[in-house]
């Protein structure tokens, strides 16, 4: 293997959980809070992330709550749109 491959260590970006959208999650539960960050997809079965409701910062934070859930979020980035899926129906 060439070892200037290794030189450059590539790092995910970091961020910090959004406090404000953490209560709301507490307070309303996965249930509401999936329905209030979500809209109904033009796909048969799936959702959209509503970007609509979504505060500077938030983004993050409400894909990881998400992820939490069971639930994965794909971006596609032709159309700009963020479709929601529990995760054991990505695998069917």
């Amino acid at each position: 293997m060439d070892k200037e491959l290794f030189k450059k260590r590539i790092y995910l970006v970091s961020f910090k959980l959004n406090p404000v959208i953490e209560k709301e999650y507490s307070d309303l539960g996965f249930d509401k809070f999936l329905k209030k960050y979500s809209k109904p997809s033009i796909r048969k079965d799936e959702l959209e992330l509503n970007k609509s409701v979504i505060k500077t910062g938030g983004y993050s934070t409400i894909k990881y709550l998400l992820f939490l859930n069971r639930y994965d979020v794909s971006v596609d980035c032709y159309i700009g749109k963020d479709y929601i899926r529990k995760r054991g129906d990505a695998f069917k």
